[in-house]
């Protein structure tokens, strides 16, 4: 009986530490090998695996076996036999193990110690995660924690440490692994190659502590607004608007009587549908007032020491703490009375009513008092 060799096809020939068990080239005629990799393409019945110098032809009824596979995201486990012509016969083929599978097999056979091949395989991890087919950022956890206590564990020798995160910076990337060598900067904060790297990952050195991009903006009070950073008062006045834009419903405007106008504002409340010479009556005059026109549409951020008024078409549309939190909306009405105080609480929650209601009876107490 032909024996079967088994051969784990995870990347180029180039990755020494994981090429394959053996060379399909060098596979006896008549010896059978198991060959699993990333599924590339087929061809005309000739099917290519990613790590593999030579196509594979199948049988026409093995064809069939390919219709559940899908080029480019799944793995492929393939029998093969060297023929007496030197070529690869197909025996059999079908679905292969999953990525994560497969690298927590890999991981689990690399030697703790073996600091060159766990960055070899969190290098070839994180290229199969930039190609979007897999979560491996269980396995990638894992092969980083690895190399990090590996790296603690060299104390004699400060240039092997580095060496050890270096590569994992440099090969890896992630946070974890940006972190670890950040903490070896700042307590070699002489070591030259160390600050390269960082500062080539986007990391600044501040009162002698290494942060990341994001560390550092988010302790100066910036905040990630898709790609841009920006001062956290701009992008909650770029979220507002993006929340009463996106609005449905009647154009804001004034749902209550000027005197209810005036009542809530001599109490300090501001609610939806105000003017600015009410809003200013409640709250006083803003530190500040930004403007910005969308759509044809004048949206206003007026300034307080804690908190925020924003103004749409000249109304006030919507209140905020200057953290972002929400405020409390004004008292409700009395007991009995009608609802336009709550109309008017609900506005301040960035949205409209859908209709008016009638004011508050003069026999109810003032909001807020």
């Amino acid at each position: 009986m032909t024996g079967v060799l088994f051969a784990l096809f995870l990347s180029a020939p180039a990755d020494a530490t994981l090429a394959a068990r053996f060379l399909p080239e060098a596979l006896p005629i008549g010896q059978r090998a198991v060959i699993v990799g990333p599924y590339v393409e087929s061809i005309d019945r000739e099917i290519r695996i990613e790590g593999l110098a030579e196509s594979l032809r199948v049988e026409e009824a093995q064809t069939r076996d390919l219709l559940e596979l899908k080029a480019g995201q799944d793995n492929v486990r393939v029998e093969v036999e060297r023929t007496a012509q030197g070529g690869l016969r197909v025996i059999s083929i079908g679905p292969g193990p999953t990525d994560a599978k497969i690298f927590a097999e890999e991981f689990a056979r690399i030697d703790p110690s073996d600091a060159e091949g766990l960055l070899a395989l969190g290098s070839l991890v994180r290229r199969r995660e930039a190609k979007g087919t897999a979560d491996l950022a269980g396995i990638r956890s894992r092969i980083v924690e690895s190399l990090i206590a590996r790296a603690g564990a060299e104390t004699g020798s400060l240039d092997r440490r580095f060496g050890i995160l270096s590569g994992l910076a440099t090969s890896i990337g992630d946070d974890a692994s940006l972190q670890a060598l950040a903490r070896f900067a700042s307590d070699h904060p002489t070591h030259p190659r160390a600050r390269q790297i960082l500062a080539d990952h986007g990391y600044v050195l501040v009162k002698g502590t290494w942060r990341s991009t994001a560390e550092h903006k988010q302790a100066m009070g910036y905040v990630l607004d898709g790609h841009e950073w920006v001062p956290r008062r701009e992008f909650l006045f770029r979220r507002r608007i993006r929340d009463l834009s996106g609005s449905s419903g009647d154009p804001l405007s004034r749902r209550l009587t000027k005197e209810i106008y005036e009542r809530y504002a001599k109490s300090g409340q501001v609610v939806t549908g105000m003017n600015r010479a009410e809003i200013v009556l409640a709250w006083g005059w803003p530190d500040g007032v930004h403007r910005r026109a969308v759509a044809g549409t004048t949206y206003e951020q007026w300034v307080y020491a804690d908190r925020y008024v924003y103004l749409r078409a000249g109304l006030a549309a919507a209140t905020e703490r200057s953290d972002g939190s929400a405020m409390d909306p004004p008292p409700p009405a009395a007991p009995g009375a009608p609802n336009s105080a709550n109309d008017a609480a609900q506005g301040l929650r960035g949205r409209s009513t859908d209709s008016p209601s009638p004011p508050p009876s003069r026999s109810a107490p003032a909001p807020g008092g």
